[in-house]
C-alpha cells in the first residue's frame, strides 16, 4: 500500500476533515482501544489462571513488549501520517503486498476485538440486569454495535471525546476499589508475588498471550493521521503514553487483584466478576454494581473506538482498490467514512448475532472472538517491527538500536503465537490449547490467506 488518497470518484471536499483532533482525542482513541476497564474486570483473572503469583510479571513483561512495538511502530508515525496507519507503514518498509497482508490482518483484528468487547458488554448488562429482566446476550450485543455505529458515523470530535470520558469514569471507579482493598488488607506485601511462589516459565508464557490481548489496539491512534493536528508528535506520543499509562495500570491492578484473592475462598479465575467478589469482601459491595455499569461501559467505549478504527483502515483499504472504492464514501456533513463504518458494524452483528443464536455464552464469545483479534495484532505487529529497520537503512538512517528494538520486538511478539499454537510433545512447557483455542489460530491464518489472495490476485480499479 501507499499513502492513502482519496478513492476515485470522491468529490473535493469529501474526504476526512483535516488537523481536528487534539492530542487529548488522539490519546482517547488509544486508551478507548485498549479499554483498561476491561483488563481488572475480566482479563487479569484468566492471566492468572496460569501465570499465578507470577501474574504481574506477566503484565510487566508484556509492557516491555508493547513498548518495543510501539517504538517500531513510532519510526514510522514519526516520519508520515495517514489513516492507513500500520498497513501503510508495513507497506512502506517491506512493499506493497505485505501491506496488503497487513491491511487484511489489521481489518479482522479490530473486527475480531468489536465482537468481543460486544459480548463483553453484553455479559455486564446481564450482571446488572438479568435478576429484573432475564438474560438478554443478543438483544444487549445487537444493540451495543448499533450504538456504536450511530456514534462512528457522527463526528469523530464527538465520538472520542465521549470514549475518553466513558474510560475516565470506568477508571475511577476501580481505583477506589482498589485503594479499599489495599486498606482493608492492612497490608501491601504479598511474598507470595514477591518470591513468585510456584510460578513456571511456561506458565507466564502462556499467560502472556491473554494480557498481550489487554494492550491490542494500543496503535489505533495511528488511524488518525489525516485528522490529527500536527500527527507526526501528536500520534508517537499517544502510542507511547497510551502503553506506559495502561501498563503500569495493569501491573499494580494485578498485584492488588491477586493480594485480595489470597483472602479468599474462591480462586479468582473462577469468578465471574472477580472485582464484584473484591468489593464484596471488602464490605462495600455496593461498588460492584458500579464496577459493572463501568466495566460495561468500557466495552462500549471499546466496541466503538474499534469500529472507528477498522472504518478507516477500510477507508484506506478503498483508495488502494483493496476492497471496492464505494466503501471509502465519506458523509458530507460530519466527513466520517459513514459506508466502512457501516460495513464493519454489520460484519461484527452478523457474526455475534450467528454465534449467540448457536448458544455461545458471552463470556465464551469474549474469549474465542478475542483470541481471533490477537492473532491479526500479533501479526501486524511482528510485520511492522521487521518493516522498521528496512525502512530506516533505505533513509540512511538505520542504528542498531533500531535493529535491536526491531528484533526484541519480534521475539516478543512470536512467543505468543507460538504459546496459543503449543507444542505438542509429552511433559511440553506449552501444552495444545484444549478446543475450540486449538484450532482458532489455523482459522485465523486461513481467513487472512483468503482475504489476501483474494485482493492480490483481482484486477486493480475494480
Amino acid at each position: 500500500m501507499t499513502h492513502a488518497r482519496t478513492p476515485p470518484g470522491h468529490r473535493a471536499g469529501s474526504g476526512l476533515r483535516p488537523d481536528c483532533l487534539p492530542f487529548s482525542d488522539v490519546f482517547a482513541q488509544s486508551i478507548a482501544t485498549i479499554a483498561p476497564t476491561v483488563g481488572p474486570a475480566l482479563t487479569i483473572a484468566l492471566v492468572h489462571e496460569s501465570a499465578g503469583a507470577g501474574t504481574w510479571l506477566t503484565y510487566l513483561i508484556a509492557t516491555a513488549a508493547m513498548l518495543l512495538v510501539g517504538a517500531s511502530i513510532n519510526v514510522f508515525a514519526r516520519r508520515s501520517a495517514s489513516p492507513g496507519a500500520l498497513s501503510d507503514v508495513v507497506a512502506q518498509g517491506l512493499g506493497p503486498r505485505a501491506g496488503v497482508i497487513a491491511a487484511w490482518a489489521l481489518c479482522l483484528a479490530y473486527l475480531f476485538t468489536a465482537m468481543a468487547v460486544a459480548c463483553g458488554f453484553a455479559n455486564f448488562m446481564d450482571v446488572l440486569l438479568a435478576p429484573v429482566m432475564g438474560p438478554l446476550p443478543m438483544i444487549w450485543e445487537l444493540a451495543c454495535v448499533f450504538i456504536a455505529c450511530v456514534c462512528a458515523c457522527r463526528d469523530v470530535r464527538l465520538s472520542t471525546a465521549l470514549m475518553l470520558a466513558l474510560e475516565v469514569g470506568s477508571l475511577a471507579a476501580i481505583v477506589v476499589l482498589a485503594a479499599i482493598v489495599l486498606i482493608s488488607r492492612g497490608t501491601l506485601v504479598d511474598l507470595a508475588q514477591f518470591e513468585l511462589r510456584d510460578v513456571t516459565p511456561g506458565g507466564v508464557m502462556f499467560g502472556l498471550v491473554l494480557a498481550t490481548l489487554s494492550f491490542v489496539g494500543f496503535e489505533s491512534a495511528t488511524t488518525l493521521g489525516h485528522e490529527a493536528r500536527n500527527p507526526l508528535r501528536t500520534i508517537p506520543r499517544a502510542v507511547t503514553t497510551s502503553t506506559l499509562f495502561s501498563g503500569v495500570f495493569y501491573v499494580v491492578m494485578s498485584y492488588v487483584e491477586v493480594l485480595g484473592f489470597s483472602f479468599l475462598t474462591r480462586p479468582m479465575h473462577e469468578s465471574p466478576a472477580p472485582l464484584d467478589d473484591l468489593a464484596a469482601a471488602a464490605g462495600v459491595g455496593f461498588l460492584g454494581v458500579a464496577i459493572s455499569i463501568g466495566a460495561a461501559v468500557s466495552m462500549f467505549a471499546c466496541t466503538l473506538a474499534c469500529i472507528n478504527a477498522v472504518s478507516r483502515i477500510i477507508y484506506a483499504m478503498a483508495s488502494q482498490a483493496i476492497v471496492h472504492e464505494s466503501w471509502g464514501r465519506t458523509h458530507d456533513r460530519a466527513a466520517t467514512p459513514h459506508v466502512a463504518a457501516m460495513v464493519a458494524s454489520g460484519v461484527v452483528a452478523l457474526a455475534i448475532a450467528t454465534a449467540s443464536l448457536a448458544g455461545v455464552r458471552p463470556l465464551d464469545g469474549f474469549a474465542a472472538f478475542g483470541s481471533l483479534g490477537t492473532y491479526g495484532f500479533l501479526i501486524v505487529y511482528i510485520l511492522v517491527s521487521v518493516a522498521a529497520p528496512r525502512y530506516l537503512a533505505r533513509r540512511g538512517e538505520l542504528r542498531a538500536w533500531n535493529v535491536l528494538c526491531s528484533a526484541l520486538a519480534v521475539a516478543m511478539m512470536a512467543m505468543p503465537f507460538a504459546a496459543s499454537v503449543g507444542l505438542p510433545l509429552p511433559g511440553s512447557p506449552f501444552p495444545v490449547p484444549a478446543y475450540p483455542y486449538d484450532v482458532l489460530p489455523y482459522a485465523f491464518v486461513l481467513l487472512l490467506a483468503a482475504a489476501s489472495a483474494w485482493s492480490l490476485a483481482r484486477p486493480r480499479g475494480w
